[in-house]
């Protein structure tokens, strides 16, 4: 039976924008989960090379947006080598 307000065509959109835009999170999600495990990276990574002060830098809140894309690099790519000549 009919209801006045069904619209399937409508519901259909409606279903296909809620996946597309679950379709454009999830990067930005996967980014942010990658820039968080990049910072505990760059703790580790100072625990390793048993350098202080870089474990320092990394404890410090506001230099966060610096670290933690750095580790994350690192955790992909390599270690950059300015991160050795500059702490080691």
């Amino acid at each position: 039976m009919k209801k006045d307000n069904d619209n399937p065509l409508g519901d259909i959109w409606a279903s296909i924008r809620h996946a597309f835009s679950n379709l454009l999170v999830i990067p930005f999600f996967a980014l942010y989960l990658l820039i968080i495990i990049g910072g505990i990276h760059w703790l580790w990574l100072a625990i390793q090379l048993k350098i202080f002060w870089m474990f320092c830098i990394g404890v410090i809140p506001f230099l966060w947006f610096i670290t933690a894309p750095v580790g994350a690099y690192a955790l992909i790519i390599d270690t950059p080598k300015w991160v050795y000549s500059l702490f080691a």
